[in-house]
């Protein structure tokens, strides 16, 4: 498998430190009013509902207008010409029948004819109340034809009654039948032409009822595809909400595990304690991980197992020897491998169980530079959280180190002599004063190099330095790492030794005058000696370094290079 570099991903985030939606509101002043898709959609949802509702209560509008007009008008002269043409035909059968029948008969008839004729007249002033302006010639014509008919029947039934019946007769069969053969073609064609305009008005009823059932059946079915993409978005949204908020959540709970480390690590207050807590940190943040934590000496060429989440395992440890044999130091970033085996996997991997599993190398970075890595071994692939926590684990410790290193190397400017690496004055008189806060009985020794002067004149400057260094790193390397050893100033030095008699003083300051004589024997260093002066315990330090100092001025006049205690050249005063 390829090897990749791996880096935890981490949630966009803004100057605030929040995700980049809650950032956005958050600088807005709160939490934001949000439009959504889904409000949208409902509001063009309820904004075609009422179109759809308008047109339909104007498309029913003009369908009721169109029925109560041919209700009203079209239907009633259609009807009122039926009833016209079957008066007109009952009349014409009982006057025919009037004519041929005998005077008993006669009253009842003619009672009936003449009721139908005022029947018929009436009906013909209805159409002429009915009717169409552009219907209004055919229905005077009608109308004429109508009363001629009647004038007819009148006349006929006059002359019956006056008894001429030949003359009612001919005039019944002859001028009747003219007039009501062209009455009733006037009314035919009324009726043919108030059929059509009937059919014509049920049509275009039809095809607005029709116009109005496709508008309506579109608008819905807008509406239903409307919903439909409605649904969609709200899914969508609700996904978009669950996904924002769990990351919301694990933005919260990275936070929070940061929290605490941080506060784990403030609280190592040692670099061996730091690398401790990101040890424990890998224990409980990633449970079931095998981790080691290897760093470089202080001469950075080597590679040292500081710290494993398990000690007693019988698998081996990364066998890198030094930084530059480390890919992912080398990279500066973590590695990923999968597979052991594979002909692009670190070197230091083959041959290791890697089964289910995936090896991570994290370079430990102080202050910008790889110094260290944090080899891990997951059980399974490890998902992007388990990565980030890794990461936060690799750079919390980094930095802390490098505090921790930083602050060392303040300290130790601020505590020792930069030249000889020794206890500066006040430092020493500040560890004195911890011994005296103890009781702690102790032994003060004053050297000076002899004729440092006389060097500096003679080599220079740079020999004087080295000539301090020297005595420096002589002082350090006989005395107990208990003792306090401090550059007073200039060419001279204090040792304070804790629990230790004068006599035992001057026999350790004595096996510095040798080591010394043995040390400039090689080397361009010019030879010199050194006086020293011994005072024991008193009751302050200022008057055993007083006493000290006395003696040290006492073995530069006996002729320098010895070392004389300062109770020796007590006792020695001669009496009174």
């Amino acid at each position: 498998m390829a090897t990749t570099d791996t880096r935890a991903r981490t949630l966009p985030t803004d100057t605030t430190g929040l995700p980049a939606d809650d950032a956005t509101e958050r600088r807005a002043g709160g939490t934001l009013p949000r439009i959504d898709a889904v409000t949208i959609g409902l509001v063009i949802v309820v904004l075609l509902l009422g179109g759809v509702a308008l047109e339909a209560f104007r498309g029913t509008g003009a369908v009721m207008a169109h029925i109560d007009h041919l209700r009203d008008q079209d239907v009633a002269l259609l009807d009122t010409l039926h009833d016209l043409r079957s008066r007109d035909l009952e009349t014409e059968r009982l006057v025919g029948q009037y004519l041929t029948r005998g005077d008993a008969d006669r009253a009842a008839l003619l009672t009936e004819i003449v009721g139908l004729l005022g029947a018929s007249r009436d009906d013909r002033q209805r159409l002429g109340d009915l009717a169409h302006p552009a219907d209004r010639v055919a229905i005077d014509a009608a109308s004429a034809a109508g009363s001629r008919v009647a004038e007819v029947h009148s006349s006929a039934l006059r002359l019956a009654g006056e008894g001429s019946p030949g003359e009612a007769a001919a005039l019944f069969f002859a001028d009747g039948t003219a007039a009501t053969e062209a009455y009733r073609a006037g009314l035919e064609e009324l009726l043919v032409a108030q059929g059509a305009e009937v059919q014509s008005q049920f049509d275009g009823v039809r095809q607005e009822t029709d116009t109005a059932r496709v508008l309506v059946s579109s608008v819905l079915l807008v509406v239903i595809l409307l919903l439909v993409l409605v649904g969609r978005m709200n899914r969508r949204q609700r996904r978009q909400a669950q996904q924002r908020s769990a990351e919301r959540d694990a933005f919260s709970a990275d936070q929070a595990m940061r929290g605490r480390m941080h506060s784990a690590f403030e609280m190592s207050l040692t670099e061996n304690a730091a690398l401790e807590t990101a040890r424990d940190a890998v224990r409980q943040e990633l449970p079931g991980w095998r981790a080691e934590l290897l760093m470089a000496d202080s001469s950075a060429a080597h590679l040292h197992r500081v710290a494993t989440t398990h000690p007693d395992a019988t698998e081996p440890s990364c066998a890198v020897a030094t930084p530059m044999d480390c890919p992912a130091i080398r990279r500066g970033a973590a590695l990923c491998f999968d597979d052991a085996d594979a002909y692009d996997t670190c070197p230091q991997l083959r041959g290791r169980d890697l089964t289910g599993g995936t090896a991570v190398c994290s370079p430990v970075k102080v202050m910008g530079k790889s110094v260290g890595i944090l080899h891990s071994i997951a059980p399974t692939p490890p998902a992007s959280n388990h990565l980030q926590r890794l990461e936060a684990i690799v750079q919390t410790s980094g930095d802390r180190v490098g505090v921790l290193r930083a602050f060392a190397t303040t300290r130790t400017q601020a505590e020792r002599d930069p030249l000889t690496g020794l206890l500066n004055r006040r430092s020493l008189e500040d560890a004195v004063g911890g011994l005296a806060a103890q009781d702690v009985p102790y032994s003060v020794a004053f050297c000076d190099l002899d004729h440092f002067k006389r060097i500096n004149d003679t080599h220079g400057h740079a020999a004087g330095d080295r000539a301090l260094r020297q005595f420096g790193r002589v002082l350090d390397s006989t005395f107990r790492p208990g003792d306090l050893v401090g550059r007073w100033g200039g060419e001279e030095f204090v040792i304070v030794l804790a629990e230790t008699s004068p006599e035992e003083a001057a026999d350790a300051v004595e096996r510095v005058r040798s080591s010394l004589a043995m040390a400039l024997l090689v080397g361009d260093t010019p030879s010199f000696t050194v006086s020293a002066g011994i005072a024991g315990p008193t009751d302050d330090f200022e008057t055993a370094v007083a006493r000290a100092d006395a003696a040290l001025l006492e073995a530069k006049r006996r002729g320098r290079d010895r070392v004389l205690r300062h109770d020796a050249l007590v006792d020695a005063e001669p009496a009174g």
